[in-house]
């Protein structure tokens, strides 16, 4: 069974942030069909989203905002920048990348450390050792 590797949070920030910026050239393909997706996602999200904030509703702002978006022109904008923006964004950011993994390490860490030591020798065994790491990590949660 294969454990975590423990790492500090610039190690985690820093795997992210190479990662995103080896990827770029995927990014500037993808962010093209997830503003397609995205918008119609929220055509379909509107009505349920409407009941849940009236005022909004009442100006209408939501359906407005989500019929004014243009798919095309978020590709076309893309591609005049190029996937180089979405590097750039990342290593802008590398600060508040790292204080967040920073925070959020030690904490993953510790549950790592702790699901690690459990036994897995059955299948209950495993299961045990898979809820507790699910309940554990999912109380990180929100919490950096």
């Amino acid at each position: 069974m294969s454990r975590f590797k423990e790492t500090t949070g610039a190690e985690a920030a820093q795997k992210l942030i190479q990662n995103g910026v080896n990827g770029s050239d995927r990014w500037a393909q993808n962010a093209a069909a997830a503003a397609a997706f995205a918008k119609t996602q929220a055509q379909k999200a509107s009505e349920k989203w409407k009941q849940g904030v009236q005022a909004a509703v009442q100006r209408d702002g939501f359906a407005k905002g989500v019929a004014n978006s243009d798919p095309a022109t978020t590709a076309a904008t893309i591609a005049a920048l190029g996937p180089g923006v979405h590097s750039q964004g990342l290593q802008s950011r590398a600060p508040k990348i790292q204080s967040k993994f920073e925070k959020l390490m030690p904490k993953i860490n510790a549950v790592a450390r702790e699901v690690n030591a459990m036994k897995a020798d059955t299948p209950a065994d495993r299961k045990a050792k898979m809820n507790a790491n699910f309940e554990k990590m999912s109380a990180i949660k929100g919490t950096v």
